[in-house]
């Protein structure tokens, strides 16, 4: 008994499913951000050596590059020319799934990648401010109260 070749041969048409499912697998061989990550490595490094310069806990260095990753996430693409509008978005985003202390790290985190890696202003004070405490009315003593 002849064993059957299950290769396609030139006279017999491609199977459209097989084709689709290889092309597939071989585009998600390629790392997804590959242009991002190239273009966002240095701006790593040169962040990571200005938090450093500058005496930072590992902490805050930790919370400073999160902001700088996570805003490449969300747009997937180098962060490094984001209008405002776009990094308002950004933060709506995050303050729908982050707590407001989240929010603030990433606050923190990116005008410094501006103004220290990329040597650009930071001029968007306006784009996410701190909600305001609700401060709860100050109550009276008795002798006050007389």
């Amino acid at each position: 008994m002849r064993h059957m070749s299950s290769t396609p041969t030139l006279s017999q048409p491609p199977d459209l499913r097989a084709v689709e499912t290889i092309a597939t697998f071989l585009l998600e061989s390629i790392p997804r951000y590959s242009i991002v990550q190239t273009r966002l490595d240095p701006l790593y490094a040169t962040m990571l050596c200005a938090l450093q310069l500058q005496g930072k806990a590992e902490k805050t260095v930790e919370a400073n590059v999160r902001a700088v990753r996570r805003s490449a996430d969300f747009f997937e693409r180098c962060p490094d020319d984001l209008t405002a509008e776009e990094l308002q978005t950004c933060f709506a985003a995050l303050l729908k799934s982050h707590s407001w202390s989240r929010v603030k790290l990433d606050r923190c985190g990116l005008p410094f990648f501006y103004r220290y890696v990329l040597k650009r202003p930071w001029d968007w004070t306006e784009i996410v401010k701190p909600p305001r405490p609700q401060r709860l009315p100050e109550v009276l003593t008795q002798l006050q109260f007389r």
